[in-house]
């Protein structure tokens, strides 16, 4: 059987985005996670929007390489720092900040496959809060004006470890705000086309001639290009007030075996006879569907269309960072995963 290459299935509506409109002028920029999707594509808008410095950082080489290559590829005159670090390395990120004195940071880097947390509860831990703490810590000490904490609709309501680590990440932006740093959180929910998200994994079973697995036929997410999402980050970066939480109208969420159709037909085949689907069941720390915001949280609208803020939401105690701290040593001195997900699981209530 022959597959043809498929059709764009997915509009790119990116020229509707007016980056140009967005001032950073002149600013130091730090991008944790620049390796990756969301990572690389905010450097790659944030290269064209005239700061002052971009710092790329990831912890993964060749990912960094190629983050590197491209963007000079594209701008070979910018003024970029390429750094090989750990989130978890506090002398590194200490003596990082201190020498590039970023105005900004974009925190994208963290452990994100819901199904590898479920099985990795210590390194989720280890991770994604100690290394955002490591973050927020040192950009205090050393003049950073903003933190934009990336987040996800896992951390709404979070059934899994990947999503309460995001959220436990969200209630430290809330705690100690102090008046030079800006902290905010910002959720998204599915990225297309992301390395590891459902469509380059589908497009690779139809190369393979099948079967395309799903784990449940009622299942939905919401989906985003990269370009929009992109653009509604950077804009919640200029709107943002400290300790504030904010997420993206993500539209309608879609049904992942009607995703599964429309991809097996802009191959020119038919489901059920050229590909078949296979329904493998859910994984551990699946939801059937998503929400960008728990039933508990109001939200209202903001200036910009398509952003809207948690209008309350519930200030965690003052003792909260200390249990955050006894969480990390706990995952620092021990490795059972069972005591470690119920103590992440309960912090993120």
């Amino acid at each position: 059987m022959m597959i043809r290459r498929s059709k764009n299935i997915i509009k790119n509506n990116s020229k509707k985005y007016n980056f140009r409109s967005l001032n950073f002028i002149g600013k130091k920029i730090l991008v944790t996670g620049a390796g990756g999707s969301i990572g690389f594509e905010l450097c790659k808008q944030i290269m064209k929007l005239s700061p002052k410095l971009l710092i790329a950082m990831d912890f993964g080489e060749t990912e960094l390489f190629y983050t590197e290559m491209r963007l000079l590829e594209e701008n070979p005159r910018m003024d970029l720092v390429t750094k090989i670090l750990d989130i978890k390395d506090r002398v590194g990120i200490k003596a990082l900040l201190k020498k590039n004195k970023p105005d900004i940071i974009f925190h994208a880097a963290a452990y994100k496959h819901v199904c590898m947390m479920e099985n990795n509860p210590r390194e989720a831990v280890l991770n994604n809060i100690l290394g955002t703490k490591n973050l927020i810590e040192s950009a205090e000490k050393n003049e950073v004006k903003q933190f934009i904490n990336i987040s996800t609709d896992k951390a709404s309501d979070p059934t899994c470890i990947m999503g309460a680590t995001k959220r436990i990440n969200e209630k430290i932006i809330y705690c100690n705000n102090s008046k030079q740093l800006n902290k905010i959180n910002v959720r998204f929910g599915n990225i297309l086309g992301s390395r590891g998200s459902v469509l380059p994994i589908f497009q690779q079973q139809i190369m393979q001639r099948g079967p395309i697995t799903l784990t449940d036929k009622n299942m939905t997410r919401y989906f985003m290009t990269v370009e929009e999402a992109i653009y509604l980050l950077l804009q919640s970066a200029r709107i943002g007030h400290s300790g504030k939480t904010y997420f993206f109208d993500m539209g309608e969420p879609i049904k992942i075996i009607d995703l599964a159709d429309k991809l097996i037909e802009a191959y020119g085949l038919k489901i059920n006879k050229d590909i078949k689907i296979s329904i493998i069941g859910k994984k551990p720390g699946e939801k059937i569907s998503e929400q960008l915001h728990s039933n508990t949280e109001l939200i209202k609208k903001t200036a910009v269309k398509k952003i809207f803020e948690v209008k309350e939401q519930e200030i965690p105690d003052r003792n909260f960072m200390k249990k955050v701290g006894s969480l990390i040593n706990f995952c620092l001195n021990h490795t059972d995963d069972n005591v470690i997900k119920e103590k992440v699981m309960e912090l993120a209530k």
